[in-house]
């Protein structure tokens, strides 16, 4: 059995190059995230299972939600965007005004892990039931295993949390999250961790009074419920730099870890913002042969994930990721790698197995690129000097 990403009933349709939904379309029509407006396209989500369409929407559907958890869940948690203190505030958290960042602004809430030690994740949920949706571009739920925050609190923060590393997520198209029966996911340590609940939010247009609750519920196990552990990890570039009126192609490669044995790749999902129309992951196999992984049209607006053909796909020692991203930009504006929903970036988040192994090989890396892991989120296998591609270097990694 493969990954099973469950989808809402209602996602978006493509944006394209020239139309209602263009680039240029989307600025006129007001530049709130869903300015061009969801269009249902089928049914309640389908039941996901192996094989790559994992989940798209289908006629008559089958249950989604909180009350559709895995039978081995045996406690179920939440943590939620809010406006006040405390782990059980429930005051909306009012949407920032940030004029001088074209609208964008990410709030980091924080909580302290609610489990017994070791504890295994088995099972995501975003509940957007009260969030004001046309304003939340992600919610990424990060964990760390060093506690810096008091838990109930937030701040502003920004679209890097350095030594964290990505646990679940939601964006415009996604559902719920959950996995094989033998497959559960590496979560922070309950006695030195702490979850960080990333929402980016997108308010170009300086909407007064505009309030959220997004939210993540979840279910956890002790950690002998299931044989196998589970990460999520980056694959991607942030060498981007799309040229005004053209097309780029962004390309990172990974070299990944090869101490842990096989990488099991379960599933994965594609991220990147407006102008992408294409996501491409290949793997180099030793043995001088190329197998794609991934090659789909992508959308903003429909930001699917995908189950690996026949369950898993298996990455042995010696061979290497390729991860592309492909552009069209129809404005007079060279577009750079960047936090902000007018900027680009060019990620594949992978789901394998053991965790962790789907990470950079230091030892192939110089002097500098090791000093740079220490200023990035953890799991990654994105080559750490890939901003120095980007159109103004440096300066366009988040602050």
């Amino acid at each position: 059995m493969g990954i099973s990403y469950l989808q809402p009933a209602e996602t978006f349709v493509r944006a394209p190059a020239n139309g209602p939904c263009s680039p240029l379309a989307w600025l006129a029509l007001g530049a709130t995230l869903f300015a061009c407006g969801p269009a249902p396209i089928g049914g309640a989500a389908g039941s996901g299972g192996t094989g790559g369409s994992a989940g798209t929407a289908g006629s008559g559907g089958a249950s989604v939600g909180p009350q559709f958890k895995p039978p081995d869940c045996e406690q179920t948690h939440s943590f939620y965007a809010h406006g006040g203190v405390g782990e059980a505030d429930t005051t909306p958290f009012p949407i920032p005004l940030r004029p001088d960042n074209g609208g964008n602004a990410y709030q980091c809430f924080y909580f302290d892990p609610p489990y017994p030690a070791d504890s295994q994740g088995l099972w995501f949920y975003p509940d957007l039931s009260r969030a004001d949706k046309r304003f939340i571009h992600h919610m990424i739920l990060y964990g760390t295993e060093t506690r810096k925050h008091v838990s109930g609190t937030s701040e502003r923060c920004s679209g890097i949390q350095v030594g964290a590393y990505f646990v679940a997520g939601w964006a415009p198209g996604s559902g719920e999250t959950q996995f094989p029966s033998d497959v559960g996911v590496l979560l922070p340590n309950a006695a030195t961790g702490q979850y960080i609940l990333e929402v980016h939010y997108g308010n170009p247009n300086n909407i007064a009074d505009a309030v959220d609750s997004t939210g993540m519920q979840f279910c956890t196990a002790r950690p002998d419920a299931r044989p196998h552990t589970a990460s999520t990890h980056f694959t991607g570039t942030e060498a981007i730099c799309v040229p005004p009126g053209g097309e780029f192609t962004a390309q990172g490669p990974c070299d990944p870890r090869d101490d842990l044995g096989d990488i099991h790749v379960i599933g994965w999902s594609p991220h990147a913002h407006l102008l992408a129309d294409r996501v491409t992951t290949k793997i180099m196999r030793a043995n001088g042969s190329v197998e794609v992984m991934h090659d789909e049209p992508y959308s903003f607006n429909n930001q699917r994930p995908y189950g690996a053909p026949g369950g898993e796909i298996i990455i042995r020692a010696g061979d290497t990721i390729e991860t592309s991203c492909h552009y069209r930009n129809p404005t007079a504006f060279e577009v750079p790698f960047g936090e902000k929903t007018q900027d680009e970036m060019c990620y594949n988040f992978v789901l394998a197995w053991p965790a962790n192994a789907l990470s950079i090989d230091p030892a192939t890396l110089g002097d500098w690129e090791r000093e740079a892991l220490l200023g990035q989120q953890e799991r990654r296998c994105v080559k750490p000097l890939s901003i120095f591609g980007s159109c103004n270097g440096a300066d366009d990694m988040p602050k």
